[in-house]
């Protein structure tokens, strides 16, 4: 099925890289508004209203598909966790046709706004880590394969529907899913950051929570490459030494003529220190205090 997937030059030119993020190394609870999903996504495709109760407004037309994302900073071995309930999410989406909407939590190593380090036009069997060969919907269409593994061993790996994407964000709000085709090429992605979503004809998310216990019922289910089809809880963690970029994304489209909406409210990720270090702020606490009675 095509999919319009058009993205604006204001992804990269508003890209995180050319701003200034925000930095988290202690505990904290971030309400997620329009003010702070800095970022548009396919920003001719729709727009946004902002505040705590915020819209993303997808533009009549098919196969249009608007989001904004969120990105900050913070160091390695916290955790992020993004809360909601299905009753914060609203859907205004046209009744008839393929509706969807899509939550990418992810951490990386480099900027996700930058570009794809050894992008190329797939097949490469054999390749090494320092290049990442792509397959299109053109390829897709003619590919005889039926996992993501057997893709990767074929020489393809990550998804890019008219091998146009610019960065790895603009891959990964397209199909959450390369979140592991990254991660399974040696890029340094959160596994489990995967995404949730939901296609109103089959009744999600009803099924379960907002976040938990659902799996993604879009059209085209198993698609390799491009599918995500396991469950997400919303948590990322990270470990090692040094800083990591965290990603909150949300997207809305459509598959009709009509205009839509999606809005959400009581939406926050939770930011969590790693326990060590949380240790070790404590002890300086109580040496501290032990300095001051002297």
């Amino acid at each position: 099925m095509k999919k319009q997937l058009a993205i604006a030059a204001a992804l990269m030119a508003a890209g995180s890289a050319s701003m200034a993020l925000d930095y988290y190394s202690s505990s904290a609870n971030v309400v997620l508004t329009g003010s702070n999903m800095m970022t548009e996504y396919n920003a001719g495709q729709g727009s946004m209203t902002s505040g705590t109760s915020w819209t993303l407004n997808v533009n009549g037309g098919e196969w249009n598909e608007y989001g904004a994302y969120y990105v900050f900073k913070a160091p390695a071995g916290t955790t992020v966790k993004l809360n909601g309930t299905t009753s914060g999410v609203t859907s205004n989406l046209p009744s008839t046709g393929v509706v969807y909407c899509d939550v990418s939590v992810f951490a990386m190593r480099v900027d996700p706004t930058s570009p794809i380090a050894g992008q190329t036009a797939g097949p490469v069997p054999g390749h090494p880590t320092t290049v990442m060969p792509y397959m299109t919907d053109t390829m897709l269409s003619g590919y005889t394969g039926t996992s993501s593994a057997q893709a990767y061993a074929d020489g393809y790996q990550y998804f890019d529907y008219s091998g146009t994407y610019g960065s790895y964000i603009e891959a990964i709000l397209n199909y959450g899913a390369n979140v592991q085709n990254f991660n399974a090429g040696g890029v340094d992605i959160s596994e489990k950051g995967v995404y949730a979503s939901w296609n109103e004809q089959t009744g999600q998310p009803g099924a379960g929570s907002f976040l938990s216990d659902v799996t993604y019922n879009g059209i085209g289910l198993g698609r390799v490459l491009c599918d995500q089809v396991g469950t997400f809880d919303g948590v990322v963690t990270t470990t090692g030494t040094g800083d990591y970029y965290f990603v909150v994304g949300m997207k809305a489209g459509h598959g009709a003529a009509a205009a839509g909406s999606v809005s959400f409210s009581n939406l926050n990720i939770s930011i969590i220190p790693e326990p060590a270090s949380l240790g070790l702020l404590a002890l300086g606490a109580v040496a501290f205090l032990g300095r001051r009675r002297k």
